[in-house]
């Protein structure tokens, strides 16, 4: 059972989750404290919708959005804590361990580092295709990258 409030869900589920180590092998509860109700699945519904909102603003700078090819990915220059991407691991995984949809998209290199598939430059195509094409262009050059571009890798 979670009791979270609507102004700070953040902070409170990250707090429940991470500080109290909840048993997450159960059916989730949700109860939005002030508030009537019995989660039936509709709170939990309700909950996962708000948080992930929140959790994937921009605002909030934890991930960028590409509207180009509709996915979420993470903010290299967030100011954020390694505890909130924990929490993010953990709320998706909750959601998934209670049947829970979420609309959240990734690119698929990241499923593959999940799942420990290696990933491999054609991943980078489906995920930035001008980058992409420049890094094969540096692989089918003939001469040498290091002198002629002054590039290392």
């Amino acid at each position: 059972m979670l009791e979270v409030s609507r102004e700070n869900i953040i902070d409170d589920t990250l707090n429940q989750l991470v500080y109290n180590e909840q048993d997450l092998k159960k059916p989730l509860k949700v109860h939005f404290i002030g508030e009537e109700g019995v989660d039936e699945g509709g709170v939990q519904k309700e909950f996962f919708q708000l948080i992930i909102k929140q959790l994937f603003d921009p605002a909030f700078s934890m991930f960028n959005y590409d509207e180009e090819f509709n996915y979420y990915w993470i903010n290299p220059n967030t100011i954020e804590t390694s505890q909130n991407f924990e929490l993010v691991g953990m709320l998706l995984g909750l959601a998934m361990y209670n049947s829970v949809i979420l609309d959240v998209h990734f690119p698929m290199a990241l499923y593959k580092k999940l799942v420990d598939h290696p990933v491999n430059i054609e991943d980078l195509k489906a995920m930035n295709p001008t980058t992409y094409e420049a890094m094969q262009t540096l692989l089918n050059f003939e001469g040498n990258v290091e002198e002629t571009y002054c590039r290392t890798f």
